[in-house]
């Protein structure tokens, strides 16, 4: 259910938060270029940043993952990214058209099929393909997995930092797993975080809400926009958010 009081909570406790993430990570340009050659260079910096964006990722999916199931609730054990994409991956939508007369083409992307322009210039698809199904074990348990390995590579980088940063060199030439939080997992996750953000904000947010909101980003401009009466009409067609 659309509400303006609940859109201005989460761009209170959100947004705003977001709008840090971002800042701290602009002012890492003055030592870095934000240039493809130097995605794979790694820092301190870099990891506080990859770790808080990832992290913000997991709590706001898990919210968003309760809006639609409410039995899958934010503090519950053993919720991860698997359980919740599950619930918000054909629930939830990003405008993509630039003009609401989209020719009778559907209005918004999906959240595996949305895009973002980094610095107006570079398209990411950070949740590009990504997929979960459920299946039943062997134990007849009902289980789920991601389709085809689809589980975002930034993501597998992200648990490999946060699990076992300082692993043993076992390979020449091998890195430790620190040297992942590098600029271009940052960017990878800060351009998915922004869409879950987007992407919940015009699920919960009224037309005036919607039509009304400065994008902020300094970082990322979504490919389009439109009302949210256009984005009503595929909600409508999936799962309520009361």
């Amino acid at each position: 259910m659309r509400d303006h009081d609940s859109f201005e909570q989460f761009t209170h406790d959100y947004w705003s938060y977001y709008r840090e993430l971002e800042d701290d990570f602009l002012a890492t340009r003055k030592y870095v270029s934000f240039d493809p050659d130097n995605y794979s260079t790694y820092s301190i910096e870099y990891l506080k940043l990859f770790q808080a964006a990832c992290s913000e990722i997991d709590v706001l999916g898990k919210s968003m993952a309760y809006a639609v199931n409410h039995s899958l609730r934010p503090n519950g054990k053993n919720i991860n990214i698997l359980k919740w994409w599950f619930e918000i991956q054909d629930s939830y939508f990003v405008s993509s058209k630039q003009d609401i007369t989209y020719m009778g083409k559907q209005p918004t992307d999906r959240l595996s099929e949305a895009a973002c322009l980094f610095l107006g210039t570079t398209k990411i698809k950070p949740w590009d393909s990504f997929r979960v199904e459920k299946y039943t074990a062997k134990d007849h348990s009902t289980r789920v997995r991601a389709v085809n390995d689809s589980m975002p590579l930034w993501w597998l980088s992200y648990n490999k930092v946060k699990h076992s940063r300082i692993s043993l060199i076992t390979q020449k030439n091998e890195k430790p797993n620190y040297s992942k939080a590098n600029l271009g997992n940052v960017i990878y996750a800060l351009s998915a975080l922004y869409i879950l953000e987007k992407a919940y904000m015009e699920a919960i947010g009224t037309q005036d809400d919607i039509e009304s909101f400065f994008d902020q980003s300094k970082l990322f401009v979504k490919r389009a926009f439109v009302t949210s009466k256009d984005i009503d009409s595929l909600f409508m067609q999936s799962r309520s958010f009361d």
